[in-house]
């Protein structure tokens, strides 16, 4: 599956983590480059810094694939 994940907090951090352990497709946005860095440093997934309400950030997640799009921001 191709998952778009909203939000790189700790929340969303699990999420992606529990994902990639089953071997999901994961795509991260996140607004906090610092968030992304951990998220980075820690898991095997593509990251988008920017707003996920933007057309642009959307296309660059490739919104239209997703198969679940979930959003976990604060």
């Amino acid at each position: 599956m191709y998952i778009i994940i909203v939000g790189g907090g700790v929340v969303g951090f699990h999420i992606a983590s529990l994902l990639t352990e089953e071997e999901q497709e994961v795509v991260v946005v996140e607004q906090s480059e610092e968030a992304l860095e951990n998220i980075r440093r820690q898991l095997d997934v593509k990251t988008i810094l920017g707003n996920a309400a933007t057309p642009k950030i959307l296309r660059e997640a490739e919104v239209h694939r997703a198969d679940l799009f979930i959003a976990v921001t604060n």
